[in-house]
């Protein structure tokens, strides 16, 4: 590690509270909005363990559903993406270990339900509402094909 890369490491850490406090509340605000989607299920949080919401992962009813979301999501200049496929379907781990597919079911089920929202400490309110609005815009305009339910104007 280089020197300057350090020293900006060590600064980092003197902010670490404040940051992790930051995202803990930008987390608490999306929760609260996205809860009344039935289709989504938020990052599990709780009082026995801190989440710092490095990543703010929500998990979809269905395959379907997340890809959906998230290509809406993406045509509205809204980055989100799937971060982590099953290391088990790697191309390493198929060969030297012999793994096939369906070995982990629920890792490879989960896997294709997830979907990871933007979430940083400097996020705006202005940038937290238009997430919501447009999650909101997605459950209750759009068919999970990502086709408009409104009737066409003429």
């Amino acid at each position: 590690m280089s020197s300057i890369t350090a020293a900006l490491g060590i600064s980092q850490l003197h902010k670490l509270d404040k940051l992790i406090k930051l995202r803990q509340e930008h987390a608490g605000y999306i929760t609260s909005r996205i809860l009344k989607h039935s289709e989504i299920r938020p990052p599990f949080s709780d009082d026995k363990y801190e989440n710092i919401y490095q990543m703010y992962t929500i998990t979809l009813q269905d395959n379907t559903t997340r890809n959906a979301l998230q290509k809406f999501l993406l045509d509205k200049k809204i980055f989100c993406k799937v971060y982590f496929e099953p290391i088990h379907l790697g191309e390493y781990y198929k060969n030297e270990f012999k793994i096939d597919a369906n070995s982990l079911s629920v890792t490879e089920n989960i896997s294709k339900r997830v979907l990871t929202l933007p979430i940083f400490p400097n996020m705006t309110l202005e940038e937290k509402k238009y997430l919501v609005d447009s999650i909101d815009e997605f459950f209750e305009g759009y068919d999970i094909h990502g086709t408009s339910n409104e009737p066409e104007t003429p």
